[in-house]
């Protein structure tokens, strides 16, 4: 079976209306606070070659203490709660605090979103662009792909792509996401939504 009709199944089922509730929940953090969003920064930070399972476990035990930790603090609460790459993740959250007072203002700009993209890869600690478009994805903002080594390994196998290279450059990345676009424009949903059906199918659950 083709991947448009495996996802076209997933229409009108539990799996859209879980999908349904992870957009509300993106869109509740994009008009939340600065520290929400900050929150949200550091998960993605520590979600880059980790599960979300997981990092959405560590964001819930420490919360807001993202936001205040000094780095002993941070540092053993990450080891504390198992977490595999505390060391150098919890220097990447206590030096990305510098850009507290920035992030909703710059959700909120008219710049395009692989602008917004192009100044996170290059401003936050622990972001490549896969993480940034993940960020930008859990606080609403739809129209880019997340293109870690499990959406590279579905493409593959449906033959979008003929291999995955060890490492993305940002050429290559742009030209995935060129693909993963047009399969999200076939389907009918932005590429940050397609993302969670993709998951859904791989994993039975929608999540972050």
């Amino acid at each position: 079976m083709k991947l448009l009709e495996r996802l076209n199944l997933l229409k009108g089922t539990s799996c859209e209306d879980q999908v349904e509730q992870r957009i509300s929940q993106f869109k509740e953090i994009s008009s939340g606070s600065e520290e929400r969003i900050f929150q949200e920064l550091c998960f993605c930070v520590l979600t880059a070659n980790y599960s979300a399972k997981g990092g959405m476990f560590i964001q819930d035990k420490i919360g807001e203490g993202f936001l205040y930790m000094n780095e002993d603090e941070l540092r053993l609460s990450l080891k504390e709660l198992g977490y595999r790459f505390w060391n150098p993740r919890y220097r990447f959250i206590v030096e990305n605090r510098r850009l507290l007072g920035r992030l909703k203002g710059l959700l909120e700009s008219k710049i395009s979103s692989f602008e917004k993209r192009k100044f996170l890869v290059k401003e936050v600690k622990g972001f490549g662009m896969k993480e940034a478009s993940h960020f930008l994805r859990n606080v609403g903002i739809f129209d880019l792909a997340i293109l870690d080594r499990h959406i590279l390994k579905v493409m593959k196998e449906y033959g979008y792509v003929d291999e995955i290279p060890r490492a993305l450059t940002e050429k290559t990345y742009i030209n995935f996401e060129k693909i993963f676009s047009q399969i999200a424009t076939e389907f009918g949903k932005p590429p940050g939504v397609l993302d969670l059906y993709i998951w859904y199918i791989e994993k039975g659950c929608v999540e972050k």
